[in-house]
């Protein structure tokens, strides 16, 4: 079973709880705009939240400290957050049409365009 568990919505706050415990951990504070993914990376130590203004933020889950913000596009639009299984790279997909492919680090490696405009409503690793 995992130790901790996050949670985001409407406001701009992660909240985070210790799953041993039931005890609520300092929440990490995120861009401007609603939460519209979270994921958790298979290590447990990173944390990805994608956000109503395009952007996705990864934290650091131990500390809850912001460790790279993503452009995922332009203007606002919903994006979601999926980790590959090894932990090593993060697909973030606005809501526009866009898949980018990240290091943990937070550099772009790769852009994926629809052939066709479309919404992605879903995105898995």
């Amino acid at each position: 079973m995992a130790n901790r568990v996050a949670a985001g919505g409407i406001n701009t706050t992660i909240h985070r709880w210790d799953a041993t415990t039931g005890k609520p951990l300092p929440g990490a504070e995120a861009p401007a705009g609603a939460v519209t993914a979270l994921t958790l990376a298979p290590d447990g130590k990173l944390a990805a939240a994608g956000f109503t203004t395009n952007q996705a933020v990864l934290f650091d889950i131990p500390s809850g400290k912001e460790k790279a913000r993503l452009k995922c596009g332009p203007g606002d639009a919903e994006v979601l957050v999926a980790f590959a299984p090894d932990g090593k790279a993060l697909a973030t997909a606005s809501a526009l049409d866009t898949i980018i492919l990240w290091d943990i680090a937070g550099k772009e490696n790769k852009r994926l365009t629809l052939p066709e405009r479309d919404e992605i409503a879903l995105l898995g690793v």
